[in-house]
């Protein structure tokens, strides 16, 4: 899957202010990727590791759309784990790579890896299906 193209489609359809930019960033090297999956003590999801194969988060310069790189995806998942944020929904088990509007977009983790996606709203503390693959939450955003 070539994210960027799916990513700069979508993005020019539905944002049309020519001041708001996409911004993408170099790939991420494959043994960054290893360690993050070893502090995670699993592999990431195969669409979320291709998609940083091909660059290392993607955001809009209003972040109407945005993937954490991996360095943000470190940071706010190790933070979650840490109990930064006291809620009665447990992150532990989820990998958050999106935030938007106080909401974090996550795969659920799962015995065999990694589920669906998912949204979790931190000010209600609820959380809902979104989409089953990265792409069909990108064709959603």
């Amino acid at each position: 899957m070539d994210y960027r193209s799916l990513i700069t489609r979508k993005y020019c359809e539905s944002f049309s202010d020519p001041r708001n930019k996409l911004n993408f960033f170099n790939p991420i090297e494959s043994r960054l990727l290893k360690e993050l999956e070893m502090w995670l003590g699993k592999t990431l999801p195969k669409d979320l590791r291709e998609f940083y194969l091909q660059s290392d988060g993607a955001h809009d310069d209003w972040f109407c759309f945005n993937i954490l790189s991996t360095s943000k995806l470190f940071e706010h998942n190790k933070s979650l784990r840490e109990g930064a944020f006291e809620f009665n929904t447990n992150l532990n088990e989820a990998l958050v790579f999106s935030l938007a509007d106080g909401d974090y977009y996550f795969y659920q983790s799962i015995k065999e890896g990694w589920g669906e996606i998912y949204i979790w709203n931190a000010i209600d503390d609820d959380r809902s299906w979104v989409a089953n693959t990265l792409e069909a939450w990108i064709v959603r955003s």
